[in-house]
């Protein structure tokens, strides 16, 4: 016998709407009846006097989200009570209306001759408000808002209606509208075959005579996107082709310096997502860019991180790309004394407050788990070009994170992080397929705290892992011989720079080591030098006994750290060992992969001595020793 759940314990049904969709259950109404009823929980406003629903409070008092997004102020010319366009002074505003009737300017229109305000203010058009029309006609059959200069009796079709009429029925009139349209290809005025998007036409002769293939790439086995001038282009052409227009046109008023960095920079994104990603970025970023280039003018052609911060403050809805662009700056050193990524995961605990306490909860351990992160990277040398999982890598994972919990609590209704199953992440990334990378970390957290009680499956990406493979022979030699008699560098700097070389030690593990991790012990008439540390015993060579003895010696008898710091018995800080290094041309990281092949190829061939050496895990050994083999197997 089948059991009938209800939909709550006393109604099987909404008793307002006989609606069963939505999950309130209180006193037998749904959610959305419920709040129909009660007004809950709208409240007068304490700014407009609206009765809306509470969007914040301050000290008590309401604000719709309409006053807490856009402040109202009392304008100057109507006295009105609403948002500003325009600021005067300290105290005197004015309105939107009030700004577009007297302050914004009036222009000529090239229709009927009146001085009004311009809807369309281009080189070759000045069209007025009053008579400004869309360019693209609606089409009479099925409603698609295309350009369409075909009439069937007198109305206007689009392509895909004209052509299917003109092969079904040979009574109706068909004909094209009563403007001349030449060939964008061979610019003859003739009977259109065909227009396109774009606006553009070709003639019965240059379609029968076009290729098929790609104008660009040439291609013929890649599927015609759409078509620029007449002429067919891919999908990624196409878009590659509307980029570089659109960049042209912008470059001509922008600084050449400017235009050649903002184009690497997209070159660089085109070639991990898609030019039709670049292109509609750009677009959409034109004003952010107009912005930049006034501050990189102002500042003589150099990018400063207030004026960034101050664009910041101005464009708030820019701050994921914006950090992104910096970014790119700072790997290529123009730009320095930025680091706003910080402050942007923090500010994601604003966007948490709405979530329901069981989840939130969830969220604020896995940002500590990700700070926490970060601080080890950076520990390991993860600094400048090479920070692979930075702040800002921790914010894109947490704004997954919010969307996540957002999805399972609004859409699905679930309201226990124990609910969670495969079921759930596969919901999601129908929704947001693109944030399966991204996703993957939170999954892993939730099943390493076994938060839920099946273990989740990972979502699969397309990527491969590449380890570097450090420093080559030469550029060892060179630097060993520089550390060994170049006097001009200082003593600790040069041991400091060795023993990382030589032992693949993290910056974090140098700063650490004691007096007591240098152990002094003859063999013959030979003074030994041995470097224990981590439960490993390494043996200090023969070229660079002196010199290591000689620093060990040169030491100060109270301190207890090898490489000492300013203030008495504290270890040299982790910028500072990367500043040494940086003198050298190279990273902590450069020295780590180093350490670690030269270890594989000299004959380290068990995982679990690598993997004490070093302090790995188990899929790293294996990963540095596939890694070797497949470089090495000659």
């Amino acid at each position: 016998m089948d059991v009938i759940v209800s939909w709550s314990k006393k109604f099987n049904i909404c008793v307002s709407c006989g609606s069963t969709n939505y999950q309130h259950k209180a006193k037998g109404l749904c959610t959305f009846c419920y709040n129909k009823i009660h007004e809950y929980p709208k409240c007068k406003c304490s700014i407009c006097g609206n009765i809306a629903r509470v969007h914040s409070r301050d000290k008590g008092n309401a604000i719709c989200k309409k006053c807490y997004k856009e402040p109202s102020h009392i304008c100057s010319i109507c006295n009105k009570n609403t948002s500003a366009a325009l600021k005067l002074s300290a105290e005197e505003y004015v309105c939107d209306n009030c700004y577009t009737r007297h302050y914004r300017k009036k222009h000529l229109c090239t229709i009927c001759g009146k001085e009004e305000i311009l809807a369309v203010n281009s080189k070759n058009k000045h069209i007025c408000i009053n008579c400004y029309k869309y360019e693209n006609q609606l089409c009479t059959a099925c409603g698609r808002s295309v350009p369409s200069p075909y009439l069937i009796n007198n109305a206007h079709v689009c392509i895909r209606c004209y052509e299917n009429r003109k092969k079904n029925s040979n009574n109706v009139l068909i004909e094209i509208a009563s403007n001349e349209y030449s060939c964008s290809i061979c610019g003859i005025n003739n009977v259109v075959q065909r227009v396109y998007n774009d606006g553009s036409s070709i003639c019965p002769i240059c379609f029968k005579n076009m290729a098929k293939a790609c104008s660009s790439c040439q291609n013929a086995f890649k599927k015609t996107h759409s078509h620029i001038e007449g002429l067919p282009y891919c999908r990624s052409c196409y878009y590659h082709t509307l980029f570089q227009r659109i960049f042209s046109q912008m470059k001509e008023s922008w600084d050449e310096t400017f235009s050649e960095i903002v184009l690497v920079y997209f070159e660089s994104k085109a070639a991990v997502t898609s030019y039709e990603t670049v292109y509609t970025c750009f677009k959409q970023k034109l004003e952010l860019f107009d912005l930049l280039h006034a501050s990189f003018i102002k500042k003589h052609f150099t990018f400063e991180s207030n004026e960034i911060y101050q664009i910041l403050i101005e464009r708030s809805c820019y701050h994921p790309f914006l950090n992104d662009f910096v970014a790119f700056l700072t790997t290529k050193k123009l730009i320095s004394g930025y680091d706003s990524a910080f402050n942007l995961l923090n500010n994601l605990e604003h966007n948490i407050e709405f979530i329901i306490p069981a989840f939130k909860k969830v969220l604020l351990a896995y940002k500590d788990y990700l700070t926490n992160l970060v601080y080890k990277y950076r520990e390991k040398g993860w600094v400048g070009e090479y920070a692979k999982f930075n702040y800002y890598t921790s914010y894109l994972y947490m704004l997954t994170a919010v969307r996540f919990f957002s999805h399972i609590q609004s859409e699905l209704g679930s309201n226990q992080v124990s609910e969670i199953d495969n079921n759930t992440v596969d919901s999601y990334l129908k929704q947001k397929p693109y944030e399966n990378g991204n996703l993957r970390h939170l999954i892993k957290y939730l099943n390493s705290t076994k938060l839920i009680f099946a273990r989740l499956s990972l979502p699969r990406i397309n990527c491969s892992i590449n380890f570097p493979m450090g420093l080559n022979e030469d550029s060892q030699i060179i630097i060993f011989n520089r550390c060994a008699s170049d006097i001009t560098m200082s003593l600790r700097d040069r041991t400091l720079i060795l023993i990382m070389l030589l032992f693949g030690l993290t910056p974090q593990d140098v700063r650490l080591l004691r007096k007591n991790n240098i152990i002094k012990y003859k063999q013959g008439q030979k003074n030994m030098l041995l470097l224990s540390y981590s439960k490993v015993e390494y043996q200090i060579p023969n070229p660079l006994l002196t010199m290591i003895d000689t620093y060990y010696d040169s030491l100060c008898i109270n301190n207890d750290y090898i490489f000492p710091g300013r203030l008495y018995n504290t270890p040299l800080s982790l910028s500072s060992i990367w500043s040494i290094t940086k003198k050298y041309g190279i990273t902590p990281m450069d020295l780590y992969y180093t350490a670690v092949n030269n270890a594989i190829i000299n004959g380290l061939n068990q995982p679990a001595l690598l993997m004490k050496s070093f302090n790995i895990c188990s899929n790293t050994a294996t990963k540095y020793y596939k890694f070797i083999d497949g470089c090495y197997k000659a």
